[in-house]
């Protein structure tokens, strides 16, 4: 019976359709999908039809000609008419150009939508008739050369990721003109120039994560279309947004050294965001060292994310801010800190603040490991909060596996205080 129940099992994966089959092959590795020719006679060819081709090497002890050699016997034995993802990651020598360009031309013919390069060394330059190819819907390049003789052609193009590609001003132009359909770029060690005007009516949702340029040198960034912003690893005094009025969320992760205002200006410069996210305590500890009661902030912030929070080093910050945001609804406060922080109060007195928030709907708190860690100064911050946040509904407290509501008033927080570290 039990051998039986075994067998029924096995029969219920082995009788789904071929392109089911096809879809759970595809989280697998490549070499883990060829294996499965050993399961039965259903399985003997499924693989040479996996529409995923992901050769990326997971190994630092390869050898690149065996990688080769491997990338060419699954591509001569691959049946079927179509490709929709191929990923090529290795490193790259000039002696495999030809090779590259044969894989990457053996995918076009197959109509790929889905390309991925990552190729180590930064030689290798795309072929000319990629440049053409208008079915790609998703491109991800990782040191490569991209020098388009003529103009491109990815009429399909949606997602386009660059990791360490330089760009010319000609390039990026060709880019935003070839690709009309293009929501998401994506520039990772961007070795490009000190300026992006993007003027594409489709771009939504732009990520810069690190820059290549002098420290005196400002990247300055005009997208007129763009909805959401996330720049990360860069300096503070790099970045500066000059037109960008259709902008509604922004992520920023930046370093910050020296006191002044290019933070506030920089938040400025965002008109219409509603949901705004800060990281990297250095720069968010500078900013909210800057903010004053005083200093109106024209951005209508619903929505505000602050990761690496420390209530006893951020507390007066934060509360600076806070009263700056007249429209905030939401606040997520993401990595709590609970290290001692030796240029703050040691007991912090908030019972007589107090701090407009007319809108203050929902207030979230992550990073505990369990309630009982939650910190005086936490719940101290908790309740200034609650006295102020007259339409406040509710208090998220993640601990761990746990969680705890807090209601709109004190009494719900005495549950807390009697395992709080007091």
């Amino acid at each position: 019976m039990e051998k039986m129940s075994k067998q029924t099992a096995h029969d219920r994966i082995s009788n789904l359709a071929e392109p089911l089959l096809h879809h759970i092959l595809s989280f697998l590795k490549r070499k883990d999908v060829v294996k499965t020719s050993a399961l039965s006679k259903r399985w003997r060819y499924v693989w040479t039809s996996v529409p995923t081709l992901d050769f990326v090497s997971y190994s630092l002890s390869y050898i690149e000609h065996e990688y080769v050699a491997w990338v060419y016997w699954n591509l001569l034995r691959y049946q079927s008419t179509n490709v929709e993802t191929l990923r090529i990651h290795f490193f790259y020598r000039t002696c495999f150009a030809k090779d590259v360009d044969t894989w990457i031309w053996f995918a076009t013919e197959r109509n790929v939508r889905d390309l991925g390069l990552r190729l180590g060394s930064g030689e290798y330059s795309l072929p000319q008739s990629l440049y053409s190819y208008s079915s790609l819907t998703n491109l991800s390049l990782s040191s490569c050369q991209v020098a388009p003789k003529g103009g491109i052609g990815w009429e399909s193009l949606r997602s386009l990721s660059m990791d360490g590609v330089k760009l010319d001003e000609d390039t990026i132009a060709k880019l935003f003109l070839g690709c009309p359909r293009l929501e998401f770029l994506n520039f990772r060690n961007f070795l490009g120039k000190s300026r992006l005007d993007i003027r594409s009516d489709s771009l939504r949702e732009l990520v810069i994560e690190k820059v290549d340029l002098p420290m005196s040198t400002t990247l300055e960034i005009s997208a007129p279309k763009l909805q959401c912003l996330h720049i990360a690893g860069m300096w503070l005094e790099q970045v500066r947004l000059t037109d960008v009025p259709s902008l509604q969320k922004a992520k920023l992760k930046l370093i910050a050294e020296t006191h002044g205002l290019n933070n506030i200006k920089l938040l400025e410069s965002m008109h219409n965001v509603t949901k705004l996210e800060l990281g990297l305590w250095e720069f968010q500890a500078i900013l909210l060292s800057e903010v004053k009661p005083s200093t109106p902030m024209s951005p209508p912030f619903t929505c505000l994310k602050i990761s690496k929070f420390n209530a006893k080093r951020d507390m007066f910050g934060i509360i600076a801010l806070l009263r700056c945001l007249p429209n905030l609804e939401t606040l997520i406060v993401n990595d709590i800190e609970q290290c001692y922080y030796p240029h703050s109060r040691e007991s912090i007195y908030v019972s007589d603040i107090k701090v407009p928030l007319p809108c203050l709907k929902t207030v979230e708190f992550h990073g505990f490991r369990a309630l009982e860690e939650v910190d005086k100064n936490t719940l101290k911050f908790t309740g200034l909060l609650l006295d102020n946040a007259e339409h406040l509904e509710r208090v998220v407290i993640n601990a761990g596996r746990r969680q705890m509501v807090v209601g709109p008033t004190h009494a719900s927080l005495q549950g807390i205080s009697k395992t709080a570290k007091i």
